[in-house]
């Protein structure tokens, strides 16, 4: 069976908007709703309904819209004769609630993605899992192999990857491509704006090249692990030195601190770039804080 298209309509913090299109015999593949959802039909049809209680079929008419709870899990495939296509908005403000679990058992069970399957019916959070560690260790097949598995298991999934990626870009990347959050924001973008195809499928692939042969550092992971720990702990708080006390807050403006002070403390300026032309600053310095040095240059 063909694959049904994916054309992403827009996003907003509360809600995502989908058109599928769905040729006669496509099908969505296997997918979870993590969301509340509202699907208005463009065409009349006959959809055919796959669920782990087995399949049933539903009639869609052109303009009468329906809604469901987030949970539900099927494949949606065309049982007409005929092209349709509907538009899903998910309510991104609705999502599935957590089921409740025994306090011993881990918090990765509280994750969606642990009950849910791709299209070839292996676990997404340990796909999930091939992916990023893939990436990490350089091993590039392997990685487009996750990718592909999730890109092709459905929307929410592909969504997944494009999260995942970019948590990669932070996290296992870091200074290793400085330039990776941006690139990986600019190649999301760029795949929004195609249909689900083997060309939006490039987009992914890309991605996915690229944080697997990019150079690798954690330290940012590191130090924020870091920071969270020590402030839990107590062992770290935020100290306010004297000279943090200038005319930006409302203790320094009552000391009546002004320019002269922030231009002596406040504006000092460490592990500057080499080479950089003073001439402007070092006239404010002289003119606020008393500064030597020799004029600018008119």
């Amino acid at each position: 069976m063909s694959k049904a298209q994916a054309v992403s309509r827009g996003e907003t913090e509360t809600a995502r908007i989908t058109e599928w299109q769905f040729a006669p015999g496509a099908e969505t593949g296997h997918h979870r709703h993590a969301y509340d959802y509202i699907v208005v039909p463009l065409d009349d049809g006959t959809l055919r309904l796959d669920t782990a209680e087995g399949a049933s079929m539903a009639e869609l008419k052109r303009g009468v819209a329906y809604a469901r709870k987030a949970g539900v899990e099927h494949n949606v495939t065309n049982a007409g004769e005929k092209y349709l296509a509907f538009v899903e908005v998910e309510l991104l403000e609705h999502p599935e609630p957590k089921r409740p679990r025994a306090a011993a058992k881990l918090e990765q069970f509280e994750d969606v993605w642990s009950r849910t399957r791709t299209i070839n019916g292996r676990p997404v959070d340990e796909v999930r899992s091939v992916l990023q560690k893939s990436i990490r260790r350089g091993l590039l097949e392997e990685a487009m192999l996750a990718a592909h598995e999730l890109y092709a298991s459905g929307p929410e999934t592909e969504e997944l990857l494009w999260r995942r990626l970019e948590i990669i870009a932070t996290e296992d990347v870091g200074f290793g491509l400085i330039e990776a959050p941006a690139l990986i924001e600019a190649l999301n973008a760029q795949r929004l704006r195609w249909p689900q195809n083997s060309e939006r499928w490039m987009f992914s692939a890309h991605a996915v090249r690229l944080l697997t042969t990019a150079k690798k550092d954690r330290t940012t992971m590191e130090i924020a692990g870091w920071t969270e720990e020590v402030t839990a702990r107590g062992e770290r708080d935020v100290v306010v030195e004297d000279y943090h006390v200038d005319m930006h807050t409302a203790r320094g403006v009552a000391m009546g601190r002004g320019r002269e002070q922030w231009w002596a403390e406040g504006a000092v300026l460490l592990n500057q770039i080499e080479g950089l032309d003073r001439r402007w600053g070092d006239y404010l310095r002289r003119l606020y804080a008393g500064a030597t040095g020799p004029a600018p240059a008119k």
